[in-house]
């Protein structure tokens, strides 16, 4: 029911091919990642089977602790995807 995405945003000191890694570098990459990770999320996202017997569907349901009129309206919007049927 998990699953991890993993996308580097430098290469270690030790890969001597590669520039000297910088704070520029890496956040730039992290952008591109975050494109990258939304767009893997996008392809698999109408590949998971909609029902399941395991306790993972409803694992967040206390996650979120915080009374939602304490949290702005675009913040909720953020969160719709995976806390969304909790905050109802």
């Amino acid at each position: 029911c998990y699953a991890t995405i993993a996308l580097p945003t430098d290469y270690d000191c030790w890969y001597e091919s590669e520039e000297s890694v910088s704070v520029d570098i890496v956040v730039k990459r992290m952008h591109e990642n975050v494109k990258k990770a939304k767009k893997i999320i996008r392809s698999m996202a109408d590949k998971i089977p909609h029902e399941s017997k395991c306790g993972c569907r409803t694992a967040a349901q206390f996650a979120f602790m915080t009374d939602k009129k304490y949290v702005p309206h675009e913040t909720l919007k953020k969160l719709e995807l995976f806390y969304g049927k909790y905050l109802k």
